[in-house]
This record gives structure tokens, sequence and C-alpha cells, in this order.
């Protein structure tokens, strides 16, 4: 019989589930490759020059195969203290191309009535649930994205555009949903007015230092679960000081 009484109150503090998206070469692929070792899923080819532990190619070749190997990291002894996938569209576009070829479709646009769209955020669905097995396992897990610019219909206000996920906006939900922190890396831009003769004036935009936003804004999207502060410095290490300091703040209140 199921007893519902004296159910103390606690706190279950696992390593972080992380989604990190930001314009393209802005370092998030770097960013990653300071967690050590970390075992990094490259499906789009683009970490050649970095120094980190890479899964090998026939460990993702399909699907499933990718999968199996993250129950095999939750479960076989290893040495891996986190996962990154860089990045989450490269790895939607293998999705979407083997729910296209499972349908005997050229594309998963073509698939009546968004079925496909509909397949793959369930295949999407069916990943997170093996990442979470990981950070059970005591394996932080890094999610790597890129940003695109996309009209936001908030229904309180007129419609405006934002930076999101470039993902379909299926698999970008379910992303958001699960992680615990999504954050924005982007570059700071100044925008000098600058005197052009004649009584005109003329507009130029220099950059600034690139920063880890972890709250959300109306201009892209972000947020995270520890009370983390607004901006931080792009490194893992800034990143994850300013975690452990959350989660001993959070351990010390509940003391």
């Amino acid at each position: 019989m199921i007893q519902l009484t004296s159910v103390p109150a606690t706190k279950i503090i696992l390593p972080p589930r992380i989604v990190l998206y930001g314009p393209e070469k802005i370092g998030k692929s770097t960013f990653s490759s300071e967690i050590t070792g970390a075992l990094h899923f490259d499906f789009e080819d683009g970490s050649g020059f970095l120094d980190v532990r890479r899964a090998k190619p026939e460990w993702y070749s399909s699907f499933p195969v990718l999968l199996e190997t993250m129950d095999a990291l939750a479960k076989q002894e290893h040495d891996y203290t986190a996962v990154v996938l860089d990045t989450a569209d490269w790895l939607e576009d293998v999705i979407h191309k083997q729910v296209a070829a499972e349908s005997g479709k050229p594309s998963i646009s073509k698939i009546d009535y968004g079925k496909g769209y509909t397949t793959a955020a369930e295949m999407f669905r069916q990943l997170l649930t093996k990442l979470t097995s990981l950070t059970q396992r005591g394996m932080p897990v890094i999610v790597l994205a890129h940003s695109t610019i996309k009209r936001y219909d908030n229904p309180v206000t007129a419609s405006y555009d934002r930076m999101q996920l470039k993902l379909h906006e299926k698999a970008a939900a379910l992303l958001t949903e699960w992680c615990d922190a999504i954050l924005f890396a982007d570059q700071r831009v100044y925008v000098d007015k600058l005197d052009a003769g004649f009584n005109r004036k003329i507009t130029k935009g220099r950059g600034g230092d690139i920063v880890l936003h972890t709250v959300a804004s109306p201009a892209f999207v972000a947020g995270n679960r520890y009370g983390l502060p607004s901006e931080l410095p792009f490194t893992w290490s800034d990143f994850i000081a300013a975690f452990n300091a959350a989660v001993i703040s959070e351990s010390t209140d509940a003391a």
C-alpha cells in the first residue's frame, strides 16, 4: 500500500542540462572545449581545430545507433565527464533526412499534414530522455545550436523579431522546455553617431566583448533555473563558477 505521509521537503541538484546557441563562429565549440574530459559529438564536423575527445562517427552513424551510444554512456564504465552535441540543427538535419527516407519522400516537408515534423520531434524527445539519464549519472550535457532571427507573435504586445534557436518550432520547444539553462552568446554592439559634415550624421557599429546571456529579453530567448547573473563572460569556467555558487547558495538556504 502506498503511504503518502511524512514526505520531507528536499532539493535534488543534478549536473546542468544546457542549451547554448548563438551566431555562427561566435565560439560555441571553443566554449565547450574547455570542459575537461567531455565527449564531443561533432555532427557538423567543425571542431577539428580543437583538442577535444570526439565520438567516433560509427557511434552516431544513424539515429538508433546514437540512442544506443547514449545508453552505453549511461551504463558502461568510462572516464568521460560530460557530453557535448555540436550542433542540434545539424543533428536535426540528419533526423529529417531519416524521417523522409523512411516515408519514401524526397524531404520531410513533403510528408502530408506535417506528420514528418511530429515524428522528428518524437525522435528528439527520445534523445532528450537518454541525455537526462546521463545527468543522473553525474554528467553535464551541453547541446550547441545556431541562432536565427524569427518573428515572435507576442499575445500582449505587437509582434517583433528576436533571436531564437535555428530549429523547427517543435524541436525548439522541446529543447527549451527540457534544459535547465538556455544560454545565448552574442557580441556587444555599440552604435556611434559620427559627424559627416554638412549637418549630416552617420551611424557606425563597433563590436565589444562576447557575453553569455542567461535571462530572456525581447531580443532573444534565454533562461535558467538557478538564479544566475543575467550576463556572464563567455567561458565555461565563468559559467560553472556561477552555477556552483548558485547551487551552494541553494543548498545553504535549504539547510
